[in-house]
């Protein structure tokens, strides 16, 4: 007890000195002076331990006032600096760029270079030669990195301070880097293997999952995020269900539920190494997670408690949790504000707190040999009891931070978080078999996209309901977190026995009334300890259901096949361009990517065969980014089979990247013109009608890659980015343009769809591929106009407007649907 009102009072100074600004002199001399007065109590024999609590806590304050949190330089804020530092996180690839944390260790400001401490998050695109040598994310932890940008103050956004947030990390400015250049490698070998490892297994995660599930158990099992479409994310913070994708306390606090009852089963009770397994089990997951400081925290936090229950004291675990925050505000002052700290902290307390309440462990069957129904009926209760604990324990502090409670919080944490153990079972199953056979990664995928499946499913049913978070302050937090620590204080191991016996007798009398059985002796017990935990008839078990799930999942493959019509599905991927065509014997053709990968994978996954990883043929009509930027995250999730590219343009941002994934997927692409056919299937024929084999245009634009499908009577003409010029030269060139369905050149521009060229193509459907409130006005109101008196405005589809829009054909006709 005295142990864990040390660490109290130590962690109280911590904060005390961070919030009252008293001298550091005055704090000296007053930690000095009650120093001195319990010597004097203690030699009068007098109880000095009040004295030694003022001792302890004074000296926080000390230790909090002499700690100096890094700041920006004011004078380097909005002014345009050429940075050098060391990247000391594991960086991840955003839409557009590379996200990492940069320890800058100088600066310089016109002529001016200057020695600084900072941190900075720092957005940068790889330099091409980094392209060349590298692969995505090119930028790696430890790399000494110079870089030239305007660092930036963080301003909050929709009621959270962002500034706050990254300050608590140590993170003082943001910068947008227009140039970023890597002179030197370093950082400790040890997490640069571990983040290697995380990447392997990412990647592996990527191409044997469906998406968006592989994006959610990316998050959950690794703590990556960059994947996350923005829309779910944001259906995660509207729920308040966001936590489920920070690595932290939630997350460790449920696997320590899980694995010290798992391992206690498996092991036995009667031997303490389950604890040592179950810590062993937690810290693999802690690493393979990247090792992040919120996971770190909460790993040692967890560990603590199972050395208490080592040592046969698991009421001691709220001395046991505090020494563990002592210890680390003690080196680092400044975790007490960060927020990944406090959840961690809140969250390993709250499941702690349902554990004592069972007697220090979950207890879902007293013996390795009962019943399997018995065992899931109380693994079930047991993730219900630790995923309502670690809600009510965290809830405060999220809302008090990012200023919102989430109506729904409760019940969503009630049914997502026990899916959240078997998330990161199987999905790590499935990343390690990816590693080592990519069908047999895929055949476990399915399976872990179940899970994840079950918790997107989950968060998307319920509504985002959402009220402010101001009225949480600080009385309310001093409250809740007051009677935490009262109600940890209150499960002494009287009241634990006491408690415990009451549940075990109601059990056995309702074992008794339901089954007509008398509770087993003690000798059975003890006989029943050295059973194998896992009969032969479980094993036969475990692997029949194994079996049925295999079968199950391709016959699912199997009977999801082809229908025998030629679908082509126009993708709304933003202000951007991308076409997915389906030939009537299930081949897959690719036309382009869109801006962002992430879009481009969510339309893929709606429009192909849940969990098809495969695209038969891929093409890059250009390399304008808002058509190729997409395809770099395609050829790294799916098996892409052909290229097919338009005339390279050495000048463009994405062509190294492009030319380093063709190598590091050994894929020879082929570069066509005008004339060059494609038989795609036995009725279906692509034909190239731009750009000409002769000479190019000297356009990115007019040289795009423009092409004409046909199956039977109909046919479709993709026009690609073609604008006037190109689009003359056709319809002029007794090129056979006649088409059932057009989709318009350029996203609809100005520049595009003239007359003459609509008239040579004669289109009965007309798709427009741009977003909504498209920058450059696509459509153009012009175009709008021309299409809707030469179709029918009933007829011009708009992907910003609509959706996606599929056209279904089966040689004769066509049928067109919309998302909406």
């Amino acid at each position: 007890m005295r142990l864990g009102l040390l660490s109290a009072a130590w962690l109280a100074g911590v904060l005390l000195g961070f919030s009252s600004g008293v001298d550091l002199l005055v704090a000296w001399l007053l930690a000095g002076s009650a120093g001195l007065l319990a010597i004097g109590l203690l030699v009068a024999r007098l109880p000095s331990f009040p004295a030694l609590l003022a001792v302890v806590l004074l000296l926080a304050v000390v230790r909090a006032e002499l700690h100096e949190p890094h700041e920006a330089s004011l004078s380097a804020i909005g002014r345009e600096v050429i940075a050098t530092g060391s990247i000391a996180d594991d960086p991840e690839t955003t839409a557009r760029q590379v996200r990492f944390e940069l320890r800058v260790s100088q600066i310089q400001v016109d002529d001016n270079t200057r020695e600084v401490g900072e941190s900075w998050l720092v957005y940068a695109g790889p330099p091409d030669d980094l392209v060349s040598r590298r692969k995505a994310p090119y930028f790696r932890y430890g790399d000494l990195v110079t870089v030239r940008g305007t660092p930036l103050q963080p301003d909050p956004f929709e009621g959270f301070d962002y500034a706050a947030h990254l300050a608590a990390q140590g993170i003082s400015a943001t910068m947008f880097a227009r140039e970023a250049r890597v002179i030197g490698e370093g950082g400790s070998w040890w997490r640069a293997a571990i983040y290697s490892v995380r990447g392997r297994l990412a990647d592996s995660i990527e191409r044997s999952m469906p998406y968006p599930e592989s994006s959610v158990t990316t998050a959950m099992l690794l703590g990556k995020r960059a994947a996350l479409p923005d829309e779910l994310v944001e259906e995660f913070r509207n729920t308040g269900a966001a936590h489920l994708l920070a690595i932290s306390g939630l997350h460790v606090g449920v696997l320590l539920g899980v694995v010290v009852g798992a391992a206690a089963w498996l092991v036995g009770r009667h031997h303490r190494t389950y604890l040592a397994l179950a810590a062993a089990l937690i810290w693999l997951y802690v690493l393979l997670a990247g090792a992040s400081p919120s996971a770190l925290r909460a790993a040692a936090m967890g560990t603590v408690y199972l050395a208490a229950l080592w040592v046969g004291r698991p009421s001691s675990m709220l001395p046991a949790l505090a020494l563990a925050a002592a210890v680390m505000t003690a080196v680092s002052p400044g975790l007490v504000r960060q927020v990944s700290f406090q959840l961690s902290f809140a969250a390993v307390g709250g499941i702690t707190l349902a554990l004592a309440m069972l007697g220090g462990r979950l207890s879902w069957s007293s013996s390795p040999a009962a019943g399997w129904l018995k065992r899931l009926l109380g693994w079930s209760t047991a993730l219900v009891v630790v995923s309502t604990a670690a809600t009510l324990a965290t809830w405060p502090l999220v809302a008090s931070v990012f200023g919102q409670v989430a109506l729904v919080g409760v019940p969503v944490s009630l049914l997502t978080v026990p899916a959240v153990a078997p998330l990161i079972g199987s999905g790590i199953l499935a990343a390690a078999g990816g590693l080592v056979l990519q069908p047999l990664g895929e055949l476990l995928g399915w399976i872990a996209a179940a899970p994840a499946a079950y918790i997107i499913a989950v968060i998307s049913a319920f509504p985002g309901w959402t009220i402010a978070g101001d009225w949480v302050g600080a009385p309310l937090l001093v409250g809740w977190y007051g009677s935490l620590a009262l109600a940890l204080l209150a499960a002494q191991p009287r009241w634990v026995r006491i408690s415990g016996r009451l549940i075990a007798s109601a059990a056995v009398r309702t074992k008794v009334w339901l089954m007509g059985k008398t509770p087993e002796t003690s000798a059975d017990q003890t006989r029943a300890a050295f059973r194998l935990p896992l009969p032969n008839l479980y094993v036969a078990l475990a692997m029949a259901v194994a079996l049925a799930i295999a079968a199950g999942i391709l016959w699912f493959r199997v009977m999801d096949g082809p229908d025998g019509n030629l679908h082509i599905y126009f993708l709304d991927v933003g202000q951007g361009d991308s076409t997915l065509i389906v030939t009537p014997s299930g081949r897959q053709m690719l036309i382009d990517g869109g801006p962002d990968g992430d879009a481009t994978s969510a339309a893929l996954a709606e429009a192909m065969s849940r969990g098809d990883r495969s695209l038969d043929l891929m093409v890059r009509t250009h390399l304008d980014s808002d058509h190729s930027h997409g395809l770099l995250a395609v050829l790294d999730r799916y098996s892409v089979g052909a290229v097919v590219v338009g005339p390279s343009a050495p000048k463009s941002e994405v062509q190294p990247q492009w030319e380093q994934r063709l190598r590091q997927y050994n894929i020879v692409a082929v570069e066509v013109r005008e004339g060059y056919s494609i038989q795609l299937d036995k009725e279906v024929e692509l034909m190239v009608l731009n750009p000409p084999p002769d000479r190019l245009m000297g356009e990115s634009n007019n040289d795009s890659v423009a092409m004409r499908l046909t199956y039977g009577n109909v046919s479709v003409l993709l026009a690609a980015d073609m604008e006037e010029e190109a689009e003359e030269r056709l319809a002029t060139g007794g090129a056979d343009l006649f088409s059932t369905v057009l989709k318009v050149g350029h996203h609809g521009s100005s520049t595009s769809t003239t007359q003459r060229f609509l008239d040579a193509v004669g289109p009965a459907v007309a798709v427009i591929s741009a977003g909504p409130d498209n920058p450059y006005g696509h459509p153009a109101t012009s175009v709008l106009e021309r299409l809707e008196r030469s179709l029918g405005a009933e007829n011009v589809y708009r992907t910003g407007l609509h959706g996606t829009v599929e056209v279904v054909s089966d040689g004769k006709s066509v049928w067109v649907s919309r998302e909406r």
